[in-house]
């Protein structure tokens, strides 16, 4: 028998058009029959996009002229707005009537605004929709208030993006950044907007600089004490040893990404022991690492460390002193991992970390002594985000290889020192390597939770405890 889609029935189409994620996918599926386009115009709804004024003009017609519309209001989630206004011109109409629309979105969650015009009627509008939880403001302008609003702003997420004046207006839009219910902040932190701030707020945020190192108090000491923050530090022009002797007390901090220098200048008082996260960007000895790492709170969960060689001293002290951690990746740049690796992997180590879930050492070049980039220190800036991803940023020569300081003594770990000429090897060449040995599942069967092991690109999985694990191809 010939299959004919026809025989599909709806809620099978339904489920697939519901799956779709892209607008213009559903908008060419709605063009295809008649049967498409009373499926597809439901979930075609979910986002709804204003760009140009013709187009608008058309859609908000359709909208207020079509009594079939009347029953689908609840099915827009966000609406993205990118017409620039000119309130000199008929655009005024088009603009109430727009925002009009808006409010009878009844589930409408997020608004996007960009290249347009924040008006008084903006914020109105902001205050009387009850389900929005994310509001985004990026490279607009706007008219300033007569009265304010904040307060009574639903939005749980927020990003603000875009060249801001200096007007020293109370009511500018950078002070949505108040609202009672935000739980999600994203702004490009730039001079202007820290110029702005500074005036009508009172708040400092510098860049971060040797000189100005004690600046990175003044924005998180003006948090509420139950702000999580993500910190990554980019740009910086400080050495090893001038963070090494700095000592500040920065809270709320549960998410680092930056030099391993940064992460260790706090102090970690306990009860206050808000650091659990730990990403690496720029590979160090293992004198220093093991420095640093002893002055992380205990309670660490997740480390992604680099170093320049391969020393399995480096598993000792995480077992030593992070015995809560569920996550390792370790990425070193020379030495080989022994034939024998496993055993002692399963005999001496993983008995203590019985929360373990992943553990990953991979080889990489990057954090070679001799690689280029290796001998030099990434400048980088300070920004406040949540989940920002990484950048790459020019580099310039600096040395990050300083001497031991003098004043802080060496992590002592109860290891033997013997067995560690049995575990590194300072040859780095890839055919000596010994990564690709099978992992038997007699290995590491009693690390219950232990659930992902990389070395290199070998990976093994198990879903469950007890399971044989199975190699991943990669």
């Amino acid at each position: 028998m010939t299959f004919q889609p026809d025989y599909i029935p709806d809620d099978v189409w339904i489920s697939i058009f519901e799956a779709i994620n892209l607008p213009s996918i559903l908008a060419v599926l709605a063009r295809t029959c008649h049967r498409f386009h009373a499926l597809a115009s439901r979930p075609l709804l979910r986002e709804i996009r204003w760009g140009s004024i013709d187009s608008t003009e058309r859609n908000l017609d359709a909208w207020n002229g079509n009594s079939d519309y009347s029953t689908l209001v609840s099915l827009p989630r966000k609406v993205a707005i990118g017409i620039n206004f000119n309130f000199m011109t008929d655009h005024m109409r088009l603009h109430d009537k727009m925002y009009a629309q808006v409010q009878r979105f009844t589930m409408l969650q997020e608004l996007v605004l960009t290249g347009t015009a924040l008006s008084p009627y903006t914020y109105t509008v902001l205050a009387v929709l009850p389900t929005l939880r994310s509001f985004s403001i990026i490279n607009c302008t706007f008219i300033s208030l007569a009265s304010p609003f904040f307060e009574h702003v639903n939005v749980s997420a927020h990003v603000e993006s875009g060249p801001f004046t200096t007007d020293k207006n109370s009511l500018h839009p950078m002070h949505l950044i108040t609202a009672p219910n935000l739980r999600s902040l994203s702004i490009r932190w730039t001079s202007s907007q820290a110029q702005f701030t500074r005036i009508t707020t009172g708040l400092t945020m510098p860049f971060l600089t040797r000189d100005l190192v004690d600046s990175l108090l003044v924005f998180v000491e003006q948090c509420h004490p139950s702000v999580r923050i993500s910190l990554m530090v980019e740009h910086h022009d400080l050495t090893e040893q001038h963070a090494d002797g700095t000592r500040i007390s920065l809270r709320g901090v549960w998410k680092y990404r930056g030099p391993l220098a940064f992460a260790t200048c706090w102090p970690h008082e306990a009860g206050n022991q808000t650091l659990t996260h730990l990403i690496m960007t720029e590979p160090v000895e293992l004198i220093l690492l093991l420095r640093g790492l002893e002055k992380l709170p205990s309670g660490m969960r997740t480390l992604e460390l680099q170093l320049r060689r391969w020393d399995v001293e480096l598993l000792f002290a995480v077992r030593h002193l992070f015995p809560d951690i569920e996550r390792l990746e370790v990425r070193y740049g020379q030495g080989d991992l022994p034939a024998d690796f496993f055993v002692t992997l399963g005999a001496d180590i993983l008995h203590e970390l019985t929360d373990l879930h992943t553990l990953k050492l991979i080889h990489d070049e990057t954090s070679s002594p001799q690689h280029p980039h290796a001998a030099q220190n990434q400048h980088q800036h300070l920004t406040h985000l949540h989940q920002q991803p990484p950048h790459h940023h020019h580099q310039q020569q600096h040395q990050v290889h300083p001497p031991p300081h003098p004043c802080t003594p060496l992590l002592l770990l109860p290891v033997a020192s013997p067995s560690v000429g049995g575990f590194f090897s300072s040859s780095h060449s890839g055919d000596d390597r010994n990564v690709n040995a099978a992992l038997e599942h007699t290995h590491l069967k009693d690390y219950l939770c232990l659930r992902r092991v990389q070395l290199d690109n070998a990976i093994w999985e198990r879903r469950f405890e007890g399971d044989a694990w199975t190699e991943v191809e990669v």
